[in-house]
């Protein structure tokens, strides 16, 4: 789980040091299945200091994982895993376009 997590933070990493806008849909999937990974763990009882570090540990740019956290455990924080993956799709790609 945390692979695709990572996979999309590398995606977020190249996308926002550009445009916020210059996202595909394929990233816009890609971003939205990491949010509900994310929430998963989340509804599993893992903290988002645990993420954190872990994330950390992998080499992500502390600016993508906070906000990567921010969208799961507050603003997202009464979302299911699911919802949460399509309200991001949705949100992501209404911008791409």
């Amino acid at each position: 789980m945390f692979k695709s997590i990572i996979a999309a933070a590398v995606i977020a990493t190249a996308t926002f040091s550009t445009q916020a806008n210059a996202l595909t849909i394929p990233q816009c999937v890609t971003m939205g299945e990491s949010a509900q990974d994310l929430a998963l763990l989340r509804d599993q009882g893992v903290t988002p200091e645990a993420v954190y570090t872990s994330l950390t540990n992998s080499g992500i740019p502390e600016g993508i994982i906070l906000k990567m956290l921010e969208v799961v455990y507050v603003q997202g924080s009464a979302l299911s895993g699911p919802v949460l993956n399509k309200v991001f799709v949705q949100n992501c790609v209404g911008e791409s376009a």
